[in-house]
């Protein structure tokens, strides 16, 4: 037993000893690592500034300025910042309750194409963008539609009402002068009966179809009342009451009382805007036409009647004028609606008679120049003749070509013409003159050199009180190796991008709840100004910044101004219906036919679009501008996904500029 004790002891003793050498083994390996790590880091630090004395630092050496041979210890890679989430987002409708007539309904938007979008808790799928487009017909009362996404739910009531009368004006309370003629209206569904009963007399109102209505349910039925002329006193006449029949069910409504005034002395109409559009006299429908042409600023005429246009809590007033026209005596200048005044009126005489006297005529230049003296500044037309349309009954002035081989100016209550003119055989646009004398008044009959060959006109007084008509020449431009195929050096072309930006007029809404008409349209607009700068024109834009203050008659003053050769219009189309899609284009004087056709054609042979939509006149307000071929386009919609995929797609957007900018040069050289 203490033998085994013993050995034990000894063993325990040489294992301790052991144990202590390794200890300090480690330790005196632990001192060398220390000592290695500071030497190194040592060695490593020399670039880093050190604790010396400002007064001893030197200016860096070129060996200070050579890399250290050895590698560089490598930056780790910045994380990637995660991609925002993508919600559910809806465009259309954009109230979650509401009351409508329309049977047709469509929800439309965007949301994340990764993960499920249920409505009413079936599966719905969008494109690979996550856009979708949802259409139903409504039941009469009350329809529920629940979108589901993610964490986000949304429902959406809407309320169908069935209805025979979507609308009628007046509605409220309207005052009219003696003698004036106002017009009522009535929207109703397609094939109603509709009547309006005024004042003991009861009419029939006859629908007319037109472009604007060609998709919708409710079609405009027209009609129109004369109020007494010889009331010493101001009347009321009581209400309209509008009745409408369809499928054996009746509707009535009311509009407000209906106040005639008293008789008041003629006056004088002069216009005071830098133009007036004329409309037919005694109209009540508010028709632009191409048919009747604007006056300039200084014209005056006698005030004969009055008549009314009213639409919803619109109301327009035109001043009829004695030479059978009528211009409105205000408008509303959008976006803003600040009033414009078109006429000022006051008590005067006016010579019974007018006398017309060239003073000058001019070829050279951009322009054919006529500046006649004029006993006093009255009224004229101008007709672009002969020109037939395809049914000015329903305001459908389109044309399948420009016919017209001469221009008529009508000097109204002229009996005098003094001075010849004599056109010269370099005249690039008119053949010869003749002054004819009809129904009293004299003509100013100018041939065009060529079928069709017009392209623009405009008319003002000068500073002298000169009446002064100018007529734009044809450009002529030669074939070039650019995107136009044409040098359009000394062209110049205007550029309006439509609408004016977010918070002002953004036009319409796509896909996304941030991205409007107003910024697509200037997008693809400065992408158009860029090809036809780089071929030589001189471009003019309307706007260039994403929010504008320009309002529309601002738009109309900059095109007067700018003695372009073109204008074109870059908008973007709309529809309550998803399905609407494709490319439109619009002219609105039958000169400005044949461009509006080039673009047409060369956008077409692109195949940027699955549907060629329309093709025709239209009354937009910049179309109707007389300067220099105006032509619209309307490139693509924002209704419906697979447009609005294209026309967020900057690619796309460059193929619709060259498109367009070929077909500008194709016209300039159809010129030649």
């Amino acid at each position: 037993m203490h033998k085994h004790s013993k050995s034990l002891g000894a063993l325990l003793k040489s294992s301790l000893f052991y144990i202590v050498i390794g200890v300090i083994v480690a330790a005196l390996a632990a001192v060398c690592i220390i000592v290695g790590v500071n030497y190194a880091n040592k060695k490593d630090d020399t670039s880093k500034p050190q604790s010396t004395p400002s007064s001893m630092v030197s200016a860096p050496t070129e060996s200070d300025e050579t890399p250290s041979s050895e590698e560089p210890t490598p930056k780790p890679e910045p994380e990637p910042e995660p991609e925002p989430e993508i919600k559910l987002a809806v465009t259309n409708p954009t109230s979650k309750s509401f009351t409508t007539t329309n049977p047709n309904f469509t929800l439309s938007g965007s949301c994340d194409p990764l993960f499920d979008l249920t409505l009413n808790g079936e599966k719905v799928k969008p494109d690979k963008n996550g856009f979708f487009s949802l259409e139903f017909k409504l039941e009469v009362g009350k329809n529920t539609f629940t979108l589901s996404h993610k964490e986000d739910t949304v429902t959406y009531t809407v309320n169908y009402r069935y209805v025979v009368i979507n609308s009628y004006s007046p509605s409220s309370k309207q005052t009219f002068e003696s003698g004036s003629v106002f017009g009522v209206s009535v929207k109703a569904r397609e094939g109603a009966s509709v009547k309006a009963t005024f004042n003991g007399e009861t009419i029939n109102l006859t629908m007319k179809s037109i472009a604007a209505e060609k998709d919708s349910l409710f079609k405009t039925y027209n009609g129109s009342f004369k109020l007494p002329s010889d009331n010493k006193k101001d009347l009321n006449l009581g209400k309209v009451k509008f009745t409408a029949t369809q499928n054996g069910i009746t509707e009535t409504f009311k509009s407000g009382d209906i106040i005639c005034k008293k008789p008041v002395i003629p006056v004088i109409a002069e216009i005071v805007h830098f133009q007036a559009e004329t409309f037919d006299g005694g109209s009540t429908n508010d028709w632009s036409s191409p048919l009747n042409n604007y006056l300039p600023k200084g014209t005056v005429d006698y005030v004969k009647g009055r008549a009314y246009y009213s639409s919803g809590s619109t109301k327009k007033e035109y001043a009829i004028l004695r030479y059978g026209k009528q211009v409105y005596t205000s408008i509303t200048d959008n976006p803003g609606k600040k009033k414009v005044n078109i006429i000022k009126e006051y008590e005067g005489i006016l010579p019974d008679h007018n006398e017309i006297k060239l003073l000058s005529f001019s070829e050279e230049g951009k322009y054919t120049t006529f500046n006649f003296a004029c006993l006093f500044k009255a009224p004229f037309t101008f007709e672009l003749l002969p020109q037939k349309y395809k049914k000015p009954s329903i305001q459908d002035y389109s044309i399948s070509s420009v016919t017209a081989t001469y221009v008529d100016i009508t000097f109204c209550y002229a009996t005098v013409f003094e001075g010849e003119i004599s056109i010269s055989a370099e005249n690039p646009l008119f053949s010869s003159a003749e002054v004819i004398k009809e129904k009293g008044q004299y003509v100013l009959r100018l041939h065009l050199r060529k079928k069709g060959a017009f392209y623009g006109w405009d008319a003002f007084y000068n500073e002298n009180n000169e009446l002064v008509f100018k007529f734009l020449h044809p450009t002529v431009v030669t074939a070039a190796e650019n995107i136009c195929g044409a040098n359009l050096t000394g062209v110049t072309i205007v550029v309006d991008a439509g609408h004016n930006g977010v918070g002002k007029d953004t036009g319409a809404l796509g896909f996304k709840p941030d991205v409007y008409e107003a910024d697509r349209n200037l997008i693809l607009a400065r992408k158009i100004k860029e090809r036809l700068e780089a071929a030589g024109a001189t471009v003019i834009m309307t706007r260039d910044s994403e929010v504008s203050s320009i309002t529309y008659q601002q738009r109309i003053e900059k095109l007067k101004n700018a003695d372009a050769d073109l204008c074109i219009s870059v908008h973007h189309d709309s529809s309550t219906s998803s399905k609407a899609n494709g490319y439109s284009v619009f002219y609105g004087t039958a000169f400005s036919y044949n461009a509006s056709k080039a673009i047409l054609d060369t956008t077409n042979s692109a195949k940027i679009y699955s549907t060629k939509r329309a093709f025709a006149w239209h009354y937009f307000f910049l179309a109707r501008t007389s300067n220099c071929p105006v032509v619209l386009t309307e490139n693509g919609f924002m209704s419906n996904k697979d447009d609005f995929s294209g026309i967020i797609d900057d690619a796309v957007n460059d193929k619709k500029a060259d498109a367009i900018a070929q077909g500008i040069g194709k016209y300039f050289l159809s010129l030649n």
